[in-house]
């Protein structure tokens, strides 16, 4: 999959062959998870592979909360409503 970002808005877009899989939007404290496909959750897990959330949560988007999380590289496994599971890799 590719990834495309946009460092005027901070938008990312995980696309798997030119069709976007997962948007992610940073705000303020936040991030925006989207998906065409829909969500069932989320896990967060920090570089080493720690849990550090699980959220089920069923709808077009998932806002995940970053206030007091340490800079870093995070990853984030989203559930799809198809039965997809779409790993992105995110820097606070």
């Amino acid at each position: 999959s590719n990834v495309y970002t946009d460092h005027a808005t901070a938008i990312q877009a995980f696309k798997d062959n030119g069709k976007a899989l997962v948007t992610v939007k940073r705000g303020s404290g936040a991030l925006t998870l989207q998906t065409t496909e829909g969500v069932n959750g989320y896990q967060l897990c920090d570089v080493s592979g720690r849990t550090l959330a699980r959220v089920k949560h069923v709808g077009t988007e998932v806002v995940v909360p970053t206030i007091g999380m340490t800079h870093g590289v995070y990853v984030v496994k989203v559930a799809t409503q198809t039965g997809r599971e779409i790993t992105v890799k995110i820097t606070l």
